[in-house]
Formats: C-alpha cells, sequence, structure tokens
C-alpha cells in the first residue's frame, strides 16, 4: 500500500498492489472490474518501462550527439588553424618574392651606376 497519499508519487507498483489487496476482498460480481483494473494497470508499468528505456537510449544518442559535435568543432578549429597558417605562407612568399625582385632591381642599379663611374673616371 502505498505510504503517500499524493496519487501522483504512486508507482504503478504501488497501485497494482492496492488493486491485489482490494481484489481479495470483493465478490465474484466485481472480479471482471477488477481484472480491467490489473490490466490497465499493468499497461501503466509496461508504458513506464518502455518510456524509461527510450529515455535512456535517448540519453546514450544524445552524449554521443554531444561527442561528434565536439570532434566537429575541434576539426573545425583545426582547420581554421591550417587556414589560417595556410594565408600567413602565402603572405610569406609574397614578401619573399617581392624581396627577391628589389634585390635584383638593386642589383642592376648598382652595376649601372658602377658602369657610369667606370665611364666617367675612366
Amino acid at each position: 500500500m502505498a505510504t503517500d497519499d499524493n496519487p501522483k508519487k504512486r508507482t504503478a507498483i504501488e497501485m497494482e498492489k492496492e488493486v491485489d489487496t482490494t481484489m481479495e476482498n470483493t465478490t465474484p460480481k466485481d472480479s471482471l472490474e477488477d481484472f480491467q483494473v490489473r490490466d490497465i494497470m499493468q499497461g501503466i508499468s509496461s508504458i513506464q518501462n518502455t518510456l524509461a528505456n527510450f529515455m535512456l537510449r535517448s540519453d546514450g544518442q544524445g552524449r554521443h550527439i554531444d561527442d561528434l559535435t565536439k570532434e566537429i568543432r575541434s576539426k573545425n578549429g583545426i582547420n581554421e588553424r591550417l587556414e589560417h597558417v595556410q594565408e600567413q605562407a602565402k603572405d610569406t612568399m609574397y614578401l619573399i618574392t617581392d624581396l627577391q625582385n628589389k634585390e635584383k632591381k638593386m642589383e642592376r642599379e648598382i652595376s649601372r651606376l658602377r658602369d657610369s663611374e667606370i665611364k666617367i673616371h675612366g
């Protein structure tokens, strides 16, 4: 029998025990109704078990989805860092190419100045 009078807090098992006790004290006339009540209580218990199992599976799937989300975010973070490094590498290559071109231009200018100096002093 239920120790708490609040019907919302009673479990299906407690209600089934109450029905069993009530059935022992009834006449044959009420036995069909008692059977129906017991059948309903068993159905409620089955639904509760099914719901509990579903919630457990749902919780496990939710954790799996969270793990996948974390993995995807970390991969996206790695990809973003890789893209950033690639951009920096491109910028560095551009600077190196630009410096090489300027160095070649300076070498030509120095060579012209030497030629001009030789002509003037020569």
